[in-house]
């Protein structure tokens, strides 16, 4: 049961203990473990960004275009892929309105207008499942797209798992939108491309030569930033000593939250700000 206390923070009932872990819970809670108890603990949904729903329909567009062509031997038309990008983000916006948690909107997306910031929203979608369609997809090689994969652990209550973007016979390549060009360091500190690794390691018996981030970066002209890394026994081994942090955590119930100064602790980044126990009143929008 959810419900609000009189200052407006959330009161709720424990409904699950959710013991799947991937490498997006490791960092929610390691972001802040009021978070993650909120989400995977009693099942809150939390609103969703445009920012995420403009990714979400840019991936779903690319793993499609690159189906096709693994399937027909041939890509999309560019207006077929555009109607098709349309498509899927209306429909995911949509879904997410008619949710129980909404939309999250930004500040700077409010003062500009949420329909507004929608139909943007749209617009940078199609410009980059174009960017992709045309300058990346051309030079891929897939053999697995959007694929599950999972490794069982013997002395923990879960299982590690992830969905794989795209893999080639020799590299890992997950597609990231972005507002702005990333630090050439990004891929090598990805700690997401650290699981996917460890997980095909595990699975196929060795680590691809290549782990590559595909940015489409949405500048005034798009671009493709592609940044290429690698991963030894010591990033796994890190990953790993992190994970047994976290179980610790989970299991004593020690779900510490982000602090204040935190630049995700705000309204533009968390869905729960609004209602958050650890945020001065002060800091939370007027009713």
């Amino acid at each position: 049961m959810i419900g609000t206390q009189p200052d407006g923070t959330l009161t709720v009932e424990k409904v699950e203990n959710n013991r799947k872990i991937s490498i997006s819970r490791m960092n929610t809670m390691s972001q802040c473990g009021y978070k993650y108890e909120l989400r995977y603990v009693y099942g809150l949904k939390e609103p969703v960004g445009l920012a995420l729903l403009v990714g979400s329909a840019v991936d779903t567009a690319v793993t499609l275009n690159l189906d096709r062509k693994m399937m027909q031997g041939e890509f999309m038309a560019l207006d077929v892929m555009d109607q098709l990008t349309t498509s899927v983000y209306r429909r995911l916006v949509k879904e997410a309105a008619d949710g129980d948690a909404g939309i999250l909107f930004k500040q700077d997306e409010l003062l500009e207008g949420k329909d507004a910031s929608i139909k943007e929203g749209e617009a940078k979608a199609l410009r980059l499942a174009r960017l992709h369609a045309q300058v990346v997809a051309p030079n891929l090689k897939p053999i697995y797209l959007q694929r599950p994969v999972s490794i069982k652990l013997p002395d923990y209550p879960f299982d590690l798992g992830g969905i794989i973007d795209i893999q080639e016979a020799d590299s890992i390549r997950d597609t990231k939108t972005k507002n702005k060009t990333p630090p050439r360091t990004v891929a090598d500190n990805d700690d997401q491309l650290t699981m996917y690794a460890l997980l095909v390691m595990v699975n196929d018996g060795g680590i691809p030569p290549k782990l590559i981030l595909d940015c489409l970066v949405d500048n005034k002209t798009p671009v493709y930033k592609p940044f290429e890394t690698t991963r030894t026994d010591e990033d796994f081994d890190v990953l790993l000593r992190r994970l047994e942090a976290v179980h610790r955590a989970i299991e004593k119930g020690a779900f510490v939250p982000a602090r204040e100064s935190d630049w995700w602790c705000s309204g533009d980044c968390c869905g729960f700000h609004e209602t958050c126990k650890y945020v001065k009143r002060w800091r939370r929008p007027a009713a």
